[in-house]
């Protein structure tokens, strides 16, 4: 099986570069969903709510993430601890259940699949991939969509502070994608791109297209035991 990674900076993309991918035929793993899921089991409520209190317990049953965010998301040592704390809480059972989808992924013979992991680098999950792609795009449309998810500026840059810089990103990747035009700009150019990694000419190419005939998962590492 083929695994392609996503990394980039916060709110630049890269969910509709996996939505994209995935609609060609590969499956989309996104840890952040994952980690959200993870969230909300009972192992990890009980354990947020006995290192954060009751407070980051929503009214209703689930995690309250808003709360929980202000709890972690400052550079004061309380803050950093905090922010150590949930890592150990939540990323253990989020890797697990990401290496299991992979493994299942694999046994079924999927030919590719896309794995996007804000932390790729940092947590080793660099080493399990085929191919990366780093996604970026202008501050002020990374703005525009990071207030759609409640976020101040100054908290999208506070997120994209805790993470390596883009540039790092970049070196580390084997493509730099420049989300700034329009989805459809963007749906071409991943098509484009993964008929180049294919070994197809791209000049005429179009999305969609389909992985599973385009590529041979044969001939990629298998390799979704680790990290």
């Amino acid at each position: 099986m083929i695994i392609l990674g996503l990394v980039g900076n916060p709110a630049s993309g890269k969910s509709a570069v996996g939505e994209a991918v995935q609609q060609c035929g590969a499956p989309w793993i996104n840890a952040d969903l994952v980690a959200k899921e993870v969230l909300d089991a009972p192992p990890q409520r009980a354990a947020l709510r006995q290192a954060f209190g009751d407070d980051v317990i929503a009214s209703t049953g689930p995690i309250d993430r808003a709360k929980l965010a202000e709890q972690v998301f400052g550079d004061d040592p309380a803050s950093v601890d905090r922010l150590h704390r949930l890592e150990s809480i939540v990323h253990p059972a989020t890797r697990q259940r990401i290496r299991q989808q992979l493994v299942d992924l694999a046994v079924d013979q999927t030919t590719m699949c896309v794995l996007e992991v804000p932390l790729m680098f940092e947590s080793d999950w660099d080493v399990v991939c085929d191919a990366i792609w780093c996604v970026d795009a202008p501050w002020s449309r990374r703005c525009q969509w990071a207030e759609k998810r409640g976020w101040t500026p100054d908290e999208l840059r506070h997120r994209q502070d805790k993470q390596l810089s883009i540039q790092q990103k970049a070196r580390r990747s084997n493509w730099l994608l420049h989300n700034d035009g329009t989805l459809d700009d963007l749906r071409n150019r991943v098509a484009r791109r993964l008929a180049q990694w294919s070994g197809r000419p791209s000049s005429d190419v179009t999305w969609p297209i389909e992985v599973s005939r385009w590529f041979d998962p044969a001939s990629a590492r298998c390799h979704f035991v680790r990290p």
